[in-house]
């Protein structure tokens, strides 16, 4: 079955060392090791034109089947893959095709920064009443689960989960200060190059924030933990607050460290 029109329950990756077709690519590969696979149906830009928004261009619709399709793709044929149909990407739902594509980035961004990677399932469930409480539960740990599974596998950046929200490229996210972009997400500490754990625990002792490995994941909404923990507003907004601003010290970080390099290089 297609993908309902929404709304739609999203998860997000950010990969500070890789291009947009690698991004995406990585995150095909743990998804079809985690069980997901390919529905045959993709889209794609010819060239390899930057762009915003998939939309941006003439989106052409081709078959992918494989990894080797998208190779080829991407690397013989010169296209740009920006969607992919796959089964079972969320484990949410078996009998529906979900999308795996790039979230949207300011023009100006595409000159000095790239696309995080989006799966996007049917979030439907979640805003239906009938449905009950302990239903909705469910389906938010077996998505907590997905998500962590896929984080513990990727070791993205920084990720994320939301409804019908996208995650923002660090060159953005100084205009969207002020939204709660970061309520369920993942932090790499290797990325940020401080203890995400600690940093978050001295905001509020009843945050939800979990270690993983070298890395936190940090939740405020009660279907996105085990303990269906949910902070109040003006927390939700503190905790954005501190991811938005450690997010972009690194990414300043990173940003001085490539134009050094760079320097270098032409010197030498």
């Amino acid at each position: 079955m297609k993908l309902h029109l929404g709304p739609f329950l999203e998860m997000h990756f950010y990969f500070a060392d890789c291009s947009d077709q690698e991004s995406l690519r990585r995150v095909l590969v743990a998804l079809q090791e985690g069980g997901a696979h390919y529905t045959g149906s993709a889209l794609a830009h010819k060239g390899q034109q930057s762009f915003g928004s998939v939309s941006d261009q003439q989106r052409l619709a081709v078959p992918l089947f494989n990894l080797n399709d998208y190779d080829r793709y991407c690397y013989q044929n010169e296209y740009q893959i920006v969607q992919v149909g796959m089964l079972n990407a969320s484990t949410l739902y078996s009998d529906f095709e979900e999308i795996v594509t790039y979230s949207s980035i300011s023009t100006a961004a595409t000159l000095t920064d790239h696309h995080p990677v989006s799966i996007w399932t049917d979030g439907a469930d979640f805003h239906d009443r009938h449905l009950g409480a302990i239903h909705h539960q469910r389906l938010g740990q077996r998505c907590y689960q997905r998500f962590r599974w896929l984080c513990c596998n990727l070791q993205p950046s920084y990720a994320s989960i939301s409804f019908n929200g996208s995650l923002i490229c660090p060159s953005d996210l100084q205009q969207f200060a002020k939204q709660p972009l970061f309520q369920d997400f993942f932090l790499n500490d290797s990325y940020l190059g401080i203890d995400s754990y600690i940093l978050f625990q001295a905001i509020s002792p009843a945050l939800y924030i979990e270690k993983i490995d070298d890395s936190s994941y940090i939740s405020t909404s009660r279907f996105f933990n085990p303990f269906a923990s949910c902070a109040e507003r003006s927390l939700i907004y503190e905790v954005n607050h501190c991811a938005i601003e450690a997010i972009s010290v690194a990414h300043q970080r990173l940003f001085r460290y490539q134009a050094r390099e760079a320097l270098n290089q032409r010197q030498t």
